[in-house]
């Protein structure tokens, strides 16, 4: 077979990688659908995204406002308090991608991995993963566009 014909077929059989989807926006946390308590203090929880083809921007908060930040192709770090998280961000089909680890006040440096997704009914959603020795950590959030 010759190259031309077996790069052919890898398209055909893999098929071409999906469009970046478009994250920019208001965003409202649905509590019901990511399984966290909302504190009767501030029960809406915003996310807001700017989206470049260079970056990706997330503003969480209701009172006050978490940023975190991820430049494709480049180590990113955010700083929160208590913490430092180092992560590379990249799509992947179709998805957000940022794998990394984060240094937490303790001492312990932690395997990190987000994955931001767009569902079909445009519910963007939140995975974050933190992994110690013997425990997977789990985060997830389900946002709704505000329209």
């Amino acid at each position: 077979m010759n190259v031309a014909a077996t790069l052919f077929a890898l398209l055909v059989l893999v098929g071409p990688e999906p469009a970046v989807p478009r994250l920019d926006g208001q965003w409202r946390l649905d509590p019901a659908k990511s399984g966290v308590q909302v504190r009767a203090d501030f029960p809406d929880v915003t996310l807001a995204v700017r989206q470049s083809a260079t970056d990706i921007v997330f503003e969480i908060g209701s009172v006050g406002k978490s940023v975190t930040r991820y430049t494709f192709g480049e180590p990113s770090v955010n700083v929160s308090p208590g913490e430092k998280t180092t992560a590379m961000a990249r799509w992947q089909h179709g998805r957000l991608v940022a794998t990394g680890h984060r240094e937490r006040a303790d001492g312990r440096t932690l395997p990190y991995r987000l994955v931001v997704s767009l569902s079909e009914s445009d519910e963007l959603q939140m995975e974050e993963t933190l992994t110690t020795t013997d425990t997977e950590f789990v985060s997830r959030r389900v946002f709704h566009r505000v329209k």
